[in-house]
Parts: C-alpha cells; structure tokens; sequence
C-alpha cells in the first residue's frame, strides 16, 4: 500500500515529542498492512475519512483517507480534545479538494 501525507500532516508530526512521533510513525506501519477498514468512520464534512486513535494514552487522532485500496492519503495527527484535529482535517482537505 502506498502511503502518502499531506505537508499538514508532516508539520504535526515534526511538532510532537519524539516518543510520540515513535508511537504515530508505528501506527501509520500498521496501517500500511491493514486493509481500507481501518479505523472508525467520520461523518458529516469528514465523510470518506476514518480515523485511528495513537500516541500516549491515545490522546492522538491521525485522519485519513483510503483514496483506492492501493492509496492512504494521511491528512492530519492531533490532539482529539475539543475537536480540534476533525477541525484541522476539513481544512486541509478543502486545501487538497479531496
């Protein structure tokens, strides 16, 4: 599977502590292995997208998008608390117009 990550995605990731960046960059390992029904479903302006808990505690949320069953195309990694990572990934994807 081809993993691709929007230049959001790779700010956010270079904007965590190390021991985090470990934990997410194993995550998106894993999803490379797993088929497209990784993850919880998001709804509303997120529709198409899934996202998957990560980091210390699973404080973190990547977004993302399985474009094809060949593609997965990482939107966003954040915190979840008051939403704002689902916030950050419908910009993003107006930016990408996906």
């Amino acid at each position: 599977m081809i993993v691709k990550s929007s230049p959001a995605f790779s700010r956010a990731v270079r904007r965590l502590d190390r021991s985090e960046q470990i934990l997410v960059l194993k995550t998106v390992e894993q999803l490379k292995t797993y088929d497209s029904m990784a993850g919880k479903v998001l709804r509303g302006a997120l529709h198409g997208c899934r996202s998957i808990r990560t980091g210390h505690h699973n404080r973190l949320r990547i977004v993302f998008s399985a474009r094809t069953s060949e593609i997965l195309q990482l939107i966003v990694v954040g915190p979840r608390e008051r939403g704002m990572v689902y916030i950050q990934a419908i910009q993003v994807l107006k930016e990408l117009e996906m």
